[in-house]
């Protein structure tokens, strides 16, 4: 038996109809339009929609997002309290320096033929340093050296070459900036150790009491004559040997009579006087950072 034909219209077929054209196919235009396709089945004439071919982009770098004013505010703050903290540990660290306590970091004797206490040879730099020493101490007090003592206190050295340095830099702050005078100081010996540790006081001072007197003025008394210091030595067989720089010297004794208004060499048109004393030329040193102490012994 053969199956008869399903009556009605076609469950298989689609009709692709292009609009504007007729029933002959014949295109009542030149310009080509997207077929529209429709089921004939179930809803004749409606559009059936067709599965999307469109290619889903894939995902780029995303944007920075964008700080708020208040993060960004927070971030300014923490940045200057770290930079207020650093600036502060520097300087702490330069205050631990600069105030740095070394006292004496180097010392050595020379005797007069050249050795060294243990009787080995001195070292030619220091045999160079302490030539000069001997002659002027022999020539000026007719008694022959037995030893130099050298010390080098790095407080005292540090002190001593900045403040040269100030006065050498500054304008009519020095008679000749670079003036070195050999001088000598005599004391007790009980005084040697503290001074040679602390450098020199000057009575009248600050704190420091007057001991010998001002008839001179106030400083350090230096003289230019082994003499004239040995017999301030009181009855010691040493005296100091001072690397002197003298700033500007007066010799306006009324001058000199006036406690230096402060501690810094600058605050003085003159930092030195200097007169004939007995039988030599005797400098009284305002300040004593001007003073570098060692000392010989005969």
């Amino acid at each position: 038996m053969t199956p008869s034909k399903p009556r009605g219209r076609n469950h298989n077929v689609s009709h692709i109809r292009t609009p504007g054209s007729n029933s002959s196919g014949s295109s009542s235009s030149s310009t080509t339009k997207s077929p529209t396709l429709r089921n004939s089945t179930n809803h004749p004439g409606r559009p059936v929609s067709l599965p999307s071919t469109q290619v889903k982009s894939k995902p780029g770098p995303s944007r920075p997002k964008v700080r708020s004013d208040r993060s960004l505010k927070s971030d300014e703050r923490l940045a200057r309290k770290l930079q207020a903290q650093d600036q502060k540990e520097y300087q702490k660290l330069i205050k631990g320096i600069t105030t740095k306590k070394e006292g004496i970091v180097f010392r050595t004797a020379i005797n007069a033929d050249g050795t060294l206490e243990d009787g080995s040879p001195a070292h030619p730099d220091d045999l160079a340093r302490f030539e000069p020493w001997k002659k002027l101490f022999e020539t000026t007090s007719g008694t022959q050296v037995k030893r130099f003592h050298w010390i080098v206190n790095y407080e005292l050295e540090k002190r001593f070459q900045e403040t040269k340095t100030l006065l050498s830099d500054s304008p009519d702050a020095a008679d000749d900036p670079t003036k070195e005078l050999l001088l000598f100081h005599g004391t007790g010996t009980a005084n040697i150790d503290s001074i040679l540790n602390g450098g020199f006081r000057i009575g009248g001072v600050g704190s420091h009491r007057v001991v010998n007197g001002t008839v001179l003025g106030f400083g350090v008394y230096l003289a230019a004559s082994a003499a004239t210091s040995i017999g301030y030595a009181a009855g010691a067989n040493r005296i100091f040997a001072c690397k002197v720089f003298p700033g500007k010297i007066t010799g306006d004794l009324t001058y000199a009579k006036t406690p230096p208004k402060t501690k810094d060499p600058l605050n003085e048109p003159y930092q030195t006087y200097s007169a004939t004393f007995g039988p030599g030329i005797v400098y009284v040193v305002r300040y004593a950072c001007l003073v570098l102490p060692c000392y010989v012994s005969w």
